[in-house]
């Protein structure tokens, strides 16, 4: 693993990116909160040390040398543990298979068709495989929310409905991150009202 990050000034954003990217992958609130818990125990302990820099050799002496101290149960301690691992893998950009919900919505059927083709796209727009996923996670939470309000056809979704969607979505942030790249697609496969696309404009700021 290669990575150096200043504690004073990088550490919190990687952290909150982190925890933005197990929400996207259907985490509860819960276990997001649990590892940004446990991670602010391991900044606190590298803000003692000399050089108050993260890297894999002070991720390994928190580990050693603060862990096992800590007046949690073993339980505890071996989430503190995985998460550190994980953090790890993310920053090192190890590949990691992310578990996911078995709560998970699934995709109503009438749907399925138009989720295969906006895979495709993004595959031909040059998405990496872990961007794909993130978008189809959010693109599914948007149609499920939909098909719950009412609508079964494409491209009959109102702009009143975006609003829904996005606050009932697993991360606010991330829906309004990630649903753009969906609704772009419809707008450019000529499935997608044009109020769909000025509510848009008003509920998801940009693409990213």
């Amino acid at each position: 693993m290669n990575f150096q990050i200043n504690i004073h000034t990088d550490f919190e954003s990687h952290v909150e990116q982190f925890l933005l990217e197990l929400l996207e992958r259907e985490y509860s609130q819960n276990t997001v909160n649990g590892y940004r818990s446990y991670l602010n125990r391991m900044k606190k302990y590298i803000l003692s040390l000399q050089e108050p820099v993260y890297t894999e050799k002070t991720a390994h002496k928190f580990r050693e040398n603060a862990v096992p101290d800590l007046p949690v149960s073993t339980s505890s301690r071996k989430h503190i543990l995985t998460s550190i691992r994980r953090f790890n893998d993310y920053l090192s950009g190890s590949p990691y298979i992310f578990r996911k919900n078995k709560g998970a919505q699934m995709l109503p059927l009438v749907f399925r068709d138009i989720i295969n083709d906006y895979i495709t796209y993004m595959s031909e727009q040059g998405y990496k495989r872990a961007a794909i996923e993130v978008r189809k996670i959010f693109a599914v939470q948007f149609l499920t929310s939909v098909y719950q309000q009412g609508v079964h056809s494409i491209n009959e979704i109102p702009g009143a409905h975006v609003g829904c969607a996005v606050l009932s979505a697993s991360s606010v942030e991330g829906m309004c991150q990630k649903l753009s790249c969906f609704l772009e697609f419809l707008f450019q496969k000529g499935l997608a009202a044009p109020e769909l696309q000025k509510a848009m404009t008003y509920v998801i700021p940009k693409k990213n």
